[in-house]
């Protein structure tokens, strides 16, 4: 069993509320008042939620590892991570980290 918890959050400036996370996922993400909210915000390793963050319409949804910082998957849009802004197409950086 691995120790390492990913967090996940959706920016709601620019969810549109599709539910194409939760529609796809719905054990992670439901719809709560027109926008996305994770079911849990921190979880295990799960690569579906990395193809849901991809999927999102909008580039809401935001994964890091939760002890590290490390960022899973980008959205476009400014997303508070901690203290600091980041934005960057959706893919992983640095690359080749998973």
């Amino acid at each position: 069993m691995t120790d390492t918890r990913w967090r996940i959050t959706v920016d709601h400036e620019t969810c549109i509320g599709s539910a194409v996370c939760a529609g796809t996922l719905p054990s992670r993400f439901k719809i709560v008042a027109d926008k996305s909210v994770p079911v849990e915000s921190e979880i295990a390793p799960d690569d579906d939620v990395l193809g849901v963050a991809e999927s999102c319409p909008m580039e809401a949804i935001l994964v890091v590892d939760a002890s590290t910082a490390h960022v899973r998957c980008f959205v476009m849009s400014p997303v508070r991570v901690g203290l600091a802004y980041r934005a960057a197409p959706v893919w992983e950086w640095p690359p080749g980290r998973r």
